[in-house]
């Protein structure tokens, strides 16, 4: 069974991975890799390119396997154990001279969880079953804003650090929701504009 063997790897002690892809990079399935590394010490990496990732603060930091064939190779070395959630096995984007196309390195055992065509999530759910690991505290990325401007020049830079410094004393400090591409402004909790 896939929830047995990759619980087994991870509860191994050697240097693991949990690398997601496909619908396990957004909620709930970012939280339940959280418990599962805080459970485990493995790390949770993402592929390199995903339709979508759920990010920013009160959220599981996810690092992505880099692009460059040279940074992959390191973000995998001394990796015993590749636990593939939704994902494919990670391969270098060309046939570079002198350069393996896998990622992981030798000796290291991939175990499929689940593939891109299964419920990566329901798999992560019953793999956080079986660690026992339902009430572990996965580390959330915390909340950084940005210093207001130090200067009265109105650029670009100073423009990102008003909005950020602002953010927190408004109410737009919750959470919107996500607008439609026809999605008015009031729709969206948005103040109406007049003209």
């Amino acid at each position: 069974d896939a929830v047995r063997e990759a619980a087994e790897a991870l509860r191994s002690g050697e240097p693991a991975v949990l690398l997601l892809g496909g619908g396990t990079l957004l909620e709930p399935g970012l939280t339940l890799a959280g418990r599962i590394v805080a459970a485990t010490c493995a790390r949770v990496m993402a592929e390199m390119s995903n339709a979508r990732l759920q990010r920013g603060a009160g959220r599981v930091t996810v690092e992505r396997v880099p692009y460059a064939v040279d940074r992959a190779l390191a973000a995998f070395a001394g990796t015993r154990h590749l636990v593939l959630a939704g994902a494919k096995a990670p391969v270098a984007f060309f046939a570079y001279p002198d350069k393996p196309g896998r990622l992981w390195p030798e000796g290291c055992a991939v175990h499929t969880l689940a593939t891109e065509a299964e419920d990566g999530t329901d798999a992560l759910e019953r793999l956080v079953d079986a660690l026992g690991a339902g009430a572990a505290r996965p580390a959330l990325q915390a909340l950084d804003r940005p210093d207001p401007p130090r200067s009265q020049c109105l650029d670009i830079d100073n423009v990102s650090r008003i909005v950020g410094a602002l953010r927190a004393l408004c109410r737009f400090a919750s959470p919107l929701p996500s607008p439609g591409p026809r999605c008015s402004s009031v729709e969206a909790g948005l103040p109406a504009m007049r003209a």
